[in-house]
């Protein structure tokens, strides 16, 4: 079986750059700090809420942090510590990966969910991922049976979009999405990771959108340039951006999961994208 961890990292840098660095820190004037997770009181030195996941480590107390070593473990997410398995090499692989995708508002919702959401945890894994019809592998693959993203070991680094790629499809898994056959969970998956790409004033691509039509650069350079706005445009290019996509992947031999119809998007975009 691939080796797994979860989102605790070992600290390979100053502890200020990484798990338990003042982030937002005291924005309140109140001398909290918060770390994504958990926010800590530094006057105790001690979180104001209970580790999500304190009964799997009943010697350590529900309020500590990285189970009390903070210099050798980072807990940016408050789920458990599991880091057997993997080497050194793919854990800075991870974290390198993590840092730079952490900027998107909407990477930390879908992040900040998969946490909060009761004994669940999702592995990261690094091994074979299914091949292209070219032969080529995948970069990353989420299984929902196990909880877990593989992504291809035989790659140097892994991508950033891979990376958020992979994130969205276990999000739209605890939703429910991902399975349900009136989704087009692929095509929705990369208009979010799309929509990420521009809050960081990152280029998207279209290769994976499936070719360069007037109207289909026009519905993704908006994406990257505005966000995703939910209205009548919307989702009509939605609708028209779909047929283009299902045709691309029929035609380069793509999984059938790329065929699935689509009419509307998913409930997802509502909660990603609603404004208050």
């Amino acid at each position: 079986m691939a080796s797994r961890t979860n989102h605790i990292k070992t600290v390979t840098e100053p502890l200020y750059k990484s798990g338990m660095a003042a982030t937002n820190a005291d924005e309140l004037g109140n001398g909290w700090y918060d770390n994504n997770a958990r926010v800590m009181e530094s006057l105790l030195m001690r979180f104001t809420a209970m580790d999500p996941l304190c009964e799997k480590y009943p010697s350590i107390s529900p309020y500590a942090n990285s189970l009390c070593n903070p210099l050798r473990f980072s807990d940016p997410t408050g789920l458990e510590v599991n880091y057997d398995n993997l080497t050194e090499e793919q854990k800075r692989k991870v974290n390198a990966t993590h840092e730079n995708v952490m900027f998107s508002d909407v990477f930390k919702q879908i992040y900040n969910f998969l946490n909060d959401k009761e004994n669940t945890t999702v592995y990261l894994a690094f091994g074979t991922t299914s091949q292209r019809a070219d032969g080529s592998h995948v970069p990353g693959q989420y299984d929902p049976e196990t909880n877990t993203i593989t992504f291809y070991d035989g790659n140097d680094n892994v991508g950033t979009a891979t990376y958020a790629e992979e994130f969205v499809h276990a999000y739209q898994d605890a939703k429910g999405i991902l399975t349900d056959l009136n989704y087009n969970a692929e095509y929705e998956a990369k208009l979010i990771v799309t929509s990420m790409a521009g809050e960081g004033g990152v280029a998207g691509s279209l290769e994976m959108f499936g070719g360069d039509s007037k109207m289909l650069t026009d519905f993704i350079d908006s994406i990257l340039k505005n966000g995703i706005t939910l209205n009548n445009d919307f989702y009509r290019d939605y609708k028209t951006g779909g047929s283009i996509f299902i045709n691309y992947h029929k035609n380069i031999g793509s999984n059938a999961f790329y065929f699935r119809p689509i009419n509307s998007p998913s409930s997802l975009f509502t909660e990603l994208y609603k404004k208050p």
